[in-house]
């Protein structure tokens, strides 16, 4: 069976739907995105209202650089699952990429009144606010992710690197002191957001996983 073969049969049945998203996944984590994009396509055409595929192929168009198309297609998915607190992260994670400050804010705040203890969206509420240059909230923000998340590494940074913005030096050593010797890496807040989703992408989904619902943070962006 030809690959083409494959995607067909798949527009075909829906038993083969699950199948389809799960070769998608895998083509997507070994950064074959235009194989995973077909996938999810093929999804669509069979399910309009397919929230996962919309939500991955946003995903692709993400990691291709393709931001206002990766927002339409999960902002499609969020309409699909509103409740699902993973498509709301990475589109503020998109949002934030785009330099969208005031939409990412605006969705972190309106996801933080169902989700109050999630700290992805904390986190990406206080990258937009590094954005509109409203440091003292976005330090509170940080602070707030970094409380039920007291080891992450990308958290530590963005507050160090905000802290020596703000010429807080001695604040901001203490912080990086609190990072593991292994990730001595200091990035922008920007850069540690597509960090942070490429390396979710990878440790995704399993073959096993079956059909995924998506969450986020030790439950993955992917």
């Amino acid at each position: 069976m030809t690959y083409e073969q494959f995607l067909a049969d798949g527009a075909q049945t829906e038993i083969s739907l699950d199948l389809l998203l799960e070769t998608g996944v895998l083509h997507q984590q070994s950064m074959r995105l235009n194989e995973a994009e077909s996938c999810y396509r093929a999804i669509i055409s069979r399910n309009g209202n397919h929230a996962d595929a919309h939500h991955l192929l946003g995903l692709v168009a993400y990691q291709t650089g393709h931001h206002q198309s990766a927002a339409t297609l999960i902002r499609k998915a969020l309409l699909l699952d509103p409740a699902n607190p993973s498509m709301m992260v990475n589109l503020a994670i998109v949002f934030n990429a785009g330099q969208q400050w005031e939409e990412a804010e605006q969705l972190c705040r309106l996801g933080l009144r169902e989700q109050a203890d999630e700290p992805e969206l904390l986190h990406q509420l206080a990258q937009a606010l590094v954005g509109l240059e409203q440091f003292d909230s976005a330090l509170s923000a940080y602070q707030a992710a970094l409380s039920f998340k007291p080891s992450d590494v990308n958290i530590l940074n963005n507050i160090a690197t905000l802290l020596i913005r703000l010429t807080d030096y001695e604040e901001a050593v203490r912080h990086l002191g609190q990072r593991r010797p292994d990730t001595a890496t200091f990035t922008s807040s920007r850069r540690n957001s597509r960090h942070d989703i490429a390396s979710r992408c990878r440790r995704r989904f399993s073959p096993a996983c079956g059909p995924p619902h998506l969450p986020v943070s030790s439950r993955c962006l992917f």
